[in-house]
C-alpha cells in the first residue's frame, strides 16, 4: 500500500477508468456520471475528476459533449486487408510422439501460486521504471546466493552473481570476461551445442574432449594432454550411462584447474531434480569458487518461457565484470526477478522441486517400462535418474539417418544431436525427451519407434 500511495491520486483514477473502457467493461456509448457526482462518489475534488476526463478526452477514450455527460468512444479494431481474416503462425512440424521438445508437463507448474507474486510486483509501479542492476536485482541475487548455498553447496555473495535472461545470454558476456591467454575452450564428452556456438561466434577455438585418452586414462585424470585452457562440463548430464560425473572425476578436475590456473565453466544443468537422494555438490561450492564460473538455469524448473538464468563469478572474473558492467544492460524482466526472489524466500522454490522429482521419476519409469516391454532384449537403456532425458541404444542394421528419416514419417519426433556411448557396433543412440508427453502415449510411442529403427526382415 505504501507504494501505491506514491503514485499520483489522478493517475490511479485515470488508469482504472482507461483499463475499464479497454476491456469492455465501459461499453461503447456509455455516458459517465457527471464531474461532480464522480468526485463525490470517489471523495476526491472536482479538479481531479475533470482533469481525469479531459485526458481520456484528449487521448480518444471518452468523446465530451456540450454542457451533457461524457461519452465512451468504441475502440477501433485494426482494419483488416483485403482477403486476410486473421494474422496466422507459420506451420511448424507437429509430430504424434514428441521426443524433441523440452516443454515443461501441463501438470508440473501451479500459475496460480505464481501470480499473487507477480501481482506484488506490478503494484510496486516506481520499482519497475528503470532498467534495472546491470547484475540483476539484489533481492533475487540475494535469494539464489542463500537458495544455492544449501540445495547445491555453492558459495557466493550476492555481489559475485549476474543475472541474464538465458544461459547464451550469460555464456556470451561470461567468454567476454576470460582472460585472453584462455581462447581454447573443451567441451567435455558431449558438446552443448548452443554453448559451443556461442564461444565460436566469440572467436573461441572449439574442442570436444575424447571419452578416453587411449591407455585407459580417462579425459578428467589429465586434461594438461589436451592443452585444455577452459573445460565445459555439464556434471549431471554428461557423463555416459552413470548420469553423473563421478566424485574422483570432479576431484581431478579441481585438482586440474588449482595446479595450471586453467578455468572451468560448470553448467549445473538439471542437476537439482536428481530423483533420489541428495546430488552431488557442485564443484563451485567444492573448490571454493575460486576456479569455477557456476552457470544455474532454472528452465527445467519454471516454465522455459520466463526466461531467467545466473552465473556465479569467481573473485578475479567478477573484479573483471565490475570494470565493465556500465557496458551492460540487464536482459532479464525486473518484474519477474523480483517476483521469483520473494517465490524462493517463502519456500515456493522447495516445493516446486519436490513436485516435479516425484512426477518426473514416475515418468521416467513409465517410459523405461515400455521400452523395455516393446524391445526386449534389442535395446539398452540408461534409465533415467534425474530430469527429463532418458538415452536408449538400439540395436538395428539400419544407419542413424535412416532411423532419424523413418521416426519423422511416424509421427515421432527426436532430436538430430550425436550421442556418445552409443558404441556397440550395430547400435544406434537417441535421447529421448519425455518431459512434457503424456504417459498414456508412453506405449504407443515405443512401438512406433521400433518400427522407425528395425530393419524390415528383423520385425
Amino acid at each position: 500500500m505504501a507504494e501505491q500511495r506514491k503514485v499520483p491520486l489522478y493517475l490511479r483514477i485515470y488508469r482504472s477508468m482507461q483499463e475499464r473502457i479497454e476491456t469492455g467493461v465501459w461499453p461503447a456509448g456509455m455516458r459517465l456520471e457527471s464531474v461532480r457526482e464522480e468526485a463525490r462518489r470517489l471523495g476526491v475534488s472536482k479538479f481531479t475528476v475533470e482533469r481525469v476526463y479531459n485526458q481520456l478526452a484528449a487521448e480518444g477514450y471518452l468523446k465530451a459533449h456540450n454542457r451533457s455527460r461524457y461519452e465512451v468512444r468504441g475502440l477501433p479494431l485494426p482494419a483488416e486487408r483485403p482477403g486476410e481474416s486473421a494474422v496466422t503462425r507459420p506451420r511448424e512440424a507437429s509430430f504424434v510422439y514428441d521426443f524433441q521438445t523440452a516443454a515443461m508437463d501441463p501438470r508440473g507448474f501451479r500459475f496460480s501460486e505464481w501470480r499473487p507474486y507477480m501481482y506484488r510486483v506490478w503494484r510496486n509501479e516506481e520499482r519497475l521504471l528503470d532498467y534495472g542492476d546491470e547484475r540483476g536485482e539484489w533481492e533475487l541475487r540475494d535469494a539464489l546466493a542463500r537458495y544455492g548455498a544449501d540445495a547445491r553447496d555453492t558459495k557466493a555473495r550476492p555481489e559475485d552473481i549476474v543475472i541474464g535472461s538465458g544461459v547464451q545470454q550469460l555464456l556470451r558476456l561470461l567468454a567476454r570476461l576470460i582472460p585472453a591467454e584462455a581462447r581454447t575452450i573443451h567441451f567435455a564428452e558431449e558438446a552443448f551445442a548452443i554453448g559451443a556456438a556461442t564461444f565460436a561466434d566469440e572467436g573461441y577455438c572449439v574442442r570436444s574432449l575424447d571419452a578416453s585418452i587411449g591407455d585407459g586414462t580417462e579425459w578428467w585424470q589429465e586434461p594438461e594432454r589436451y592443452g585444455t585452457q577452459l573445460l565445459y562440463v555439464v556434471p549431471s548430464y554428461t557423463y555416459r550411462a552413470e548420469g553423473v560425473l563421478p566424485a574422483r572425476a570432479r576431484t581431478e578436475l579441481l585438482a586440474w584447474a588449482e595446479r595450471t590456473g586453467g578455468w572451468i565453466i560448470e553448467d549445473d544443468f538439471g542437476s537439482e531434480l536428481s530423483y533420489y537422494g541428495r546430488p552431488l555438490s557442485s564443484l563451485q561450492g567444492m573448490s571454493d569458487g575460486r576456479q569455477v564460473v557456476y552457470i544455474g538455469s532454472l528452465s527445467r524448473v519454471l516454465p522455459p518461457s520466463f526466461r531467467l538464468a545466473y552465473m556465479i563469478l569467481p573473485p578475479s572474473l567478477s573484479a573483471r565484470y565490475e570494470q565493465r558492467r556500465m557496458l551492460h544492460r540487464q536482459t532479464a524482466s525486473v518484474a519477474e526477478q523480483l517476483a521469483l526472489a520473494e517465490y524462493i524466500r517463502r519456500g515456493e522454490l522447495r516445493k516446486q522441486m519436490r513436485r516435479l522429482r516425484k512426477l518426473y521419476r514416475h515418468k521416467g519409469e513409465r517410459l523405461t517400462a515400455a521400452l523395455a516391454d516393446v524391445f526386449g532384449e534389442d535395446i539398452r537403456i540408461d534409465a533415467p535418474i534425474a530430469g527429463i532425458y532418458c538415452t536408449v541404444h538400439i540395436r538395428t542394421t539400419r544407419s542413424r539417418e535412416e532411423c532419424l528419416a523413418r521416426a519423422r514419417r511416424v509421427g515421432i519426433g527426436l532430436r538430430d544431436e550425436p550421442v556418445r556411448d552409443g558404441g556397440h557396433r550395430g547400435e544406434v543412440s537417441f535421447r529421448l525427451v519425455f518431459g512434457h508427453m503424456r504417459e498414456e502415449l508412453f506405449l504407443a510411442a515405443a512401438r512406433a519407434l521400433r518400427t522407425a529403427t528395425k530393419a524390415d526382415e528383423e520385425e
